[in-house]
């Protein structure tokens, strides 16, 4: 029999986010996404700082960070300073998925990635990101660059496919603007806007799906900007309706942003129809998009400035013949696209790459390989030969005209000499942000001194320079480097009078349009600016200043320096981040989690916010909202290494020891230095385990890999008794327990006792379960949608034990839950596997009895913690040989007459 060929679709939304996907499914309108997360493994993916599209795409493309890969920005000077440009294809100093992939036979389509211009030289077609630009409205001149499409000879045939917004209709636009009267109103620059971007994503389309059907490939990788483009322009007109924005202008556009995601669905289900089922698909964003209560009406004013109106978590989905089924994958990373689609062709993972492969999303993962690197790897990869490595000047300008229009970078001005200064200035900050985002300190600082030294008066070099200054120890120099902020942000405060002064300056007359707006910026309204953001950059000074006592260890005189910003009742989020370390620091458990909670009003994703009240819990001993919290800090940032230490101090305080192990372990993994996670490993080895040898190996700082064993205790038979309950309504009741452990069964008899059942009976009956399993597909949508449940009370709904803890708290439940003997369970269950086709006879999944008892040890505990729950556990063999016997105790724990002949 020939082994199927492996492909892979490797798609990417930029700023694509679950929060509006969620809504949008929920309503029936995005099936062809739909299907791919039912039929596949879904969940977050964690970003990267600074959330920067063209760094964050690069890293997706190559598995590693920023500073490895080298592109740095939106744009970038040209190798001999006389202009700038968009970030280009020539700055990556690395080698792609494709040309790793090509280099090892396989045959690779390249559209639209960004940044991809020129085209590279690939054994597919490469068609870069310059392809769908709309750069006059003019149709006649709408010409294709040159180096866009490869081979060549293509380019032609690929112009034609491109989609210009004048070839659009109003029944293109109507829905996206279903209110608008196109036969009494002219579109306005919003609706070209509007458009322009749908004619841009449908080039993108095309230009797929002709590659798609006209050549041979084995991995394609496409790239749309639609949703992040139709967000910057038209979020704040989503609903609810903001805070200025006028009634007509909601009413016109509240609609833009859900048109843009079912434009990019309708898409999506025509690549699916073309590659079929037995491809493997993977589609992602680089971030969210902050949307709803979210949203920030303001964009800071400083290059990439849009950026902070992201979200740090974005979208992964992944479906396949390798790729299971239905589930959730937590902790992935953009970094771990590249090593996890290396897995799926069961190529090695560079050693040098950030990433690690994704292996729990596959049914059979191979055995992982890895090399030192394959940049040491000789042979044609597809790069760009050194020739080919500068874009035309032409081309450059008119997309830097889009990438200023859209505000990621700043208008160069006149003045080229410092228009490419500037752009230096930014690139070596958003290195040194990288650098001070991976805790590399002593690299981030060089870089920040400098350009503190060159901008003394601006905050944001500033903290990122004392945070660095201070983690390295350096605290003279943190403090010299605070005064002289001082000093210079005070300078560029004007008084109230000063600013009124400027207001009423006259502008020149002789001045041309053009150059009178200039002028007001340079005489108006840039010194009030600067103004304005000094203030605020002194106020948030105080944070700092706080932080710098902290780390001398005062941490009460730190308290009150950031009081003083509670008294000017400024409240941002890096106040209450570091009033809640303060009061960690303090021993004040129950203040600082009161801190972190209110940051999460604000900032629901903020990983830190959680990891603050994992810690705050973990000493107050409530160990399961410690836990919680502190895995949900790991799904959101899942490459921070105090969060794991945390987990694992607290699996250990749970009498989890091996996980408790493992979670140590990749605390470490992630960062070898961290002193404080050896140091519990070793006492654990030492003290706990009697296993000396293994301490002595992590003294010597070598990692070992730790078998996890545990025995398994019994939960049967126990009833755990209700405490003073809350709620009066109507219970849902919710049938729970592991997979095989008699839950279909239990239904079977309340529906047969009379109690209506929530099931859409799409899960037809079969052997393992004849007479059916009551099941209905929105219970797994759980984790990231509860609206449905409120369709479900006074039923009973059957939600196996690891969703069952997500259940909202505003209904009352009655809870069934079903104990059967562990071996009983593992052995069912694998029995049910084998039958279809999903598992082979001598295989057995490691560890899944640790899973398993630890969702189990959870139940008590979580139900004394929610006072709206009432459990009882049932016992499986029991009710087989007494159905009637278990039957009465459920019509008495229901306070229900059932009936009970059936």
């Amino acid at each position: 029999m020939t082994q199927k060929k492996t492909r892979v679709l490797l798609l990417g939304w930029d700023a694509a986010d679950w929060k509006i996907i969620s809504r949008l499914i929920d309503n029936g309108d995005m099936p062809a996404l739909q299907s791919l997360i039912e039929n596949g493994v879904t969940g977050n993916i964690s970003t990267l700082e600074p959330a920067y599209s063209p760094m964050l795409w690069t890293t997706i493309a190559t598995g590693k960070y920023a500073d490895k890969h080298g592109i740095l920005g939106f744009s970038e000077p040209t190798p001999d300073h006389s202009a700038i440009r968009p970030v280009s294809n020539s700055s990556r100093k690395v080698k792609a998925l494709w040309n790793i992939l090509m280099q090892n036979g396989y045959k690779t389509h390249v559209i639209n990635w960004w940044p991809s211009h020129p085209a590279e030289p690939v054994n597919g077609i490469y068609i870069s990101n310059m392809y769908p630009k709309v750069n006059s409205i003019q149709y006649k001149n709408w010409a294709i660059p040159d180096d866009t499409v490869h081979p060549a000879d293509l380019q032609h045939l690929f112009a034609h496919f491109r989609v210009h917004p004048l070839e659009l209709s109003y029944q293109h636009l109507n829905p996206f603007i279903p209110t608008f009267d196109f036969s009494k109103s002219k579109p306005d620059r919003k609706i070209g806007i509007i458009a322009k971007l749908i004619a841009e994503a449908s080039s993108v389309q095309a230009a797929a799906t002709l590659a798609l059907e006209q050549e041979e490939w084995d991995l394609a990788a496409i790239y749309w900007d639609t949703i992040d483009h139709f967000c910057h322009a038209f979020m704040n007109y989503s609903p609810p309706q903001m805070k200025g924005v006028n009634d007509e202008e909601y009413e016109l556009f509240q609609h833009v942003i859900e048109g843009a995601y079912r434009l990019m669905d309708m898409m999506l289900g025509r690549l699916l129809t073309i590659v079929g089922d037995e491809c493997n698909v993977i589609l992602t964003s680089d971030h969210g998009f902050k949307s709803a209560e979210l949203r920030q009406r303001h964009t800071p004013h400083e290059p990439a400035g849009p950026a902070y109106h992201h979200r740090n978590v974005g979208i992964f989905c992944a479906k396949g013949p390798g790729i299971r089924k239905d589930e959730i994958v937590y902790g992935a990373s953009l970094l771990d696209i590249t090593p996890t689609i290396l897995s799926l062709f069961d190529l090695p993972i560079g050693e040098d790459m950030d990433g690690k492969p994704l292996i729990e999303i596959f049914t059979n993962p191979h055995e992982i390989k890895t090399t030192p690197s394959w940049e040491d790897i000789p042979g044609n990869c597809g790069m760009l030969p050194d020739d080919k490595r500068d874009l035309n000047p032409e081309h450059s300008a008119e997309a830097i005209k889009q990438l200023i229009a859209l505000g990621y970078i700043e208008d160069p001005g006149k003045d080229i000499t410092v228009a490419v200064e500037k752009t230096i200035d930014e690139l070596d900050y958003n290195l040194a942000q990288v650098y001070y985002g991976t805790q590399r300190y002593q690299q981030a600082i060089p870089l920040l001194e400098k350009l503190f030294e060159k901008y003394p008066f601006r905050g944001r070099y500033l903290f990122k320079l004392v945070d660095s200054l201070i983690e390295t120890g350096e605290i003279e120099k943190a403090e010299k480097s605070i005064e002289v902020f001082k000093s210079s942000a005070a300078k560029k405060i004007l008084s109230s009078q000063q600013i009124e002064i400027l207001k009423k300056r006259k502008v020149p007359e002789i001045l041309t349009a053009k150059e009178k707006e200039q002028w007001i910026n340079e005489n108006q309204y840039n010194p009030v600016r600067e103004s304005r953001q000094a203030a605020n950059d002194l106020l948030h000074l105080k944070i700092v200043e706080g932080d710098l006592l902290l780390k001398k260890g005062y941490p009460r005189k730190a308290l009150r320096k950031y009081q003083e910003i509670d008294r000017k009742k400024v409240k941002s989020k890096g106040y209450y981040v570091q009033m809640g370390k303060a009061y960690i620091k303090t021993g004040q458990w129950r203040d600082a989690e009161k801190m972190y909670s209110e940051l999460l009003k604000i900032d629901p994703d903020h990983f830190n916010a959680h990891l603050g009240l994992g810690i705050s819990c973990f000493n107050q001993k409530r160990y399961e909202d410690a836990l919680e919290h502190l895995l949900d800090s790991v799904s959101l940032n899942f490459y921070n290494y105090i969060a794991h230490f945390n987990i694992g101090r607290t699996l250990m305080q749970l009498n989890d020891i091996d996980n408790g192990i493992s979670a140590l372990e990749t605390s470490l993994r992630i960062n070898p230095n961290f002193g404080l996670a050896r140091n519990t490993l070793i006492d654990v080895y030492e003290k706990e385990l009697n296993q000396p040898e293994k301490a002595r190996l992590l003294k010597e700082k070598i990692n070992v890999a730790i078998p996890i064993e545990s025995e398994m205790s019994r939960n049967e038979g126990l009833i755990i008794k209700p405490i003073a309950k809350a709620f009066d309504s109507e219970p849902i009741i919710v049938v729970s327990g592991l997979p095989r452990s008699g839950t279909s069964m239990m239904m079977q008899m309340l529906e047969a006792g009379g109690i209506p059942v929530y099931s859409d009976e799409k899960r037809k009956p079969d052997e393992n379960n004849p007479r059916g399993y009551f099941e209905h597909d929105k219970v797994k949508q759980l984790i990231r949608n509860n609206n449905w449940m409120n369709e479900t009370v006074g039923k009973a709904v059957k939600i196996v034990v690891p969703l069952l803890y997500k259940i909202p708290p505003a209904f009352n439940y009655k809870v069934i839950f079903m104990a059967r003997d562990m071996n009983e369970i593992i052995e069912s269950q694998h029995r049910m596997l084998v039958a279809n086709g999903k598992m082979k006879p001598d295989q057995f999944p490691m560890d899944i009895e640790v899973t398993y008892q630890k969702y189990l040890n959870n139940l008590q505990n979580w139900t004394e913690r929610n006072k709206n729950v009432d459990v009882l556990i049932i016992n499986y063999s029991e009710t087989i040989n007494s159905p009637l016997k278990t039957a009465g105790k459920i019509g008495a724990f229901l306070n229900k007459n059932l009936d009970l002949i059936c």
